[in-house]
């Protein structure tokens, strides 16, 4: 059963400038079930903005049934919210993961819906811009936290860390980071394929334990590939993120050759988190636990990528 917060989306106040028209609902949180604050296509004001500040209230709420016209908002206004200086960084971070969330979780309930995918790609490139910032951002997007379904949770996490790896790496182009971010939100989608209510549970299957699980990463590429708007080194690297450079990975089992850079990055950042987050055999290791077994596993996992990650962590250059 549903609790009536449940039927709704966090917006976050910092999302809404001066005068907007959304074209949703919004809803105050409290008490038993949440109030209707402002119909839709009735400006929030100057004033309004304020009394809320003043009230410490940081979010409303958005009726699930209106989170396409939500999610259009959101895509349009985080670029000017990004850009702004006087917003801090962490603020930023924040607003974004939590509109991420609501993009997944869109996404989660149709992978196939390509209005559902091009929202994710717009929010991959925000993302992208809010790393490529200035340092005080890496430092809030490798330590920030936020609240989340288990497996919406990892696919963030993923893909905030295979950015900042990748520009370890010598990659610093937005289009090529684009490319790796985009890869690390979507590298799990097949398992929703396969079985919608994976992304609600507390574990990610650990290390995929049966043979069916094992096809989600292409059952994913050919989902993505057929709304015809992903690019081809991330659907490249959604199929070989599974793949180790001795030949022992999956689907194909391809080797140190045949495993594109993308696909090397997403790996090692999916291997760490989901072992730190799930764990192993019921037990949650410590982070150079994990680090550890990577390093020592050149065979499998490329170890320049691995350094880097080790050198993040640690803060060094």
């Amino acid at each position: 059963m549903t609790t009536a917060c449940e039927e709704y989306i966090h917006l976050s106040i910092a999302s809404i400038t001066e005068d907007s028209v959304l074209g949703f609902d919004l809803y105050q949180p409290g008490g038993s079930e949440p109030k209707l604050y402002r119909s839709k296509n009735i400006p929030i004001s100057t004033s309004d903005l304020r009394k809320l500040h003043e009230l410490g209230q940081e979010f409303l709420l958005v009726p699930q049934n209106q989170r396409f016209v939500l999610l259009d908002h959101l895509c349009e206004s985080l670029p000017n919210m990004i850009a702004d200086q006087t917003i801090p960084v962490r603020q930023k971070y924040e607003v974004l993961t939590e509109t991420s969330v609501a993009m997944m979780t869109n996404l989660y309930e149709d992978p196939s819906l390509p209005e559902s995918v091009k929202f994710l790609i717009k929010q991959a490139r925000h993302h992208v811009t809010l790393a490529l910032s200035n340092e005080e951002a890496h430092s809030t997007i490798l330590a920030g936290g936020f609240e989340a379904s288990p497996m919406i949770a990892h696919a963030i996490h993923v893909s905030n860390l295979a950015i900042l790896v990748a520009m370890r790496c010598g990659i610093s182009e937005p289009d090529q980071l684009f490319e790796v971010c985009l890869s690390g939100l979507l590298h799990e989608v097949g398992k929703v394929v396969i079985d919608k209510k994976i992304f609600e549970r507390s574990q990610s299957h650990g290390r995929i334990p049966n043979r069916r699980l094992k096809t989600y990463p292409a059952i994913g590429g050919d989902i993505m590939a057929k709304t015809k708007v992903i690019p081809e080194n991330t659907l490249r690297a959604i199929v070989e993120h599974q793949e180790r450079l001795d030949g022992s990975g999956f689907p194909r089992e391809l080797e140190a050759t045949d495993i594109g850079t993308s696909a090397r990055i997403v790996s090692i950042c999916d291997f760490y988190d989901e072992t730190i987050r799930f764990g192993e055999n019921n037990v949650k290791p410590k982070p150079y636990t994990v680090l550890s077994h990577l390093k020592n596993a050149p065979q499998r996992f490329d170890n320049g990528i691995v350094l880097e990650l080790i050198r993040l962590f640690a803060g060094s250059n």
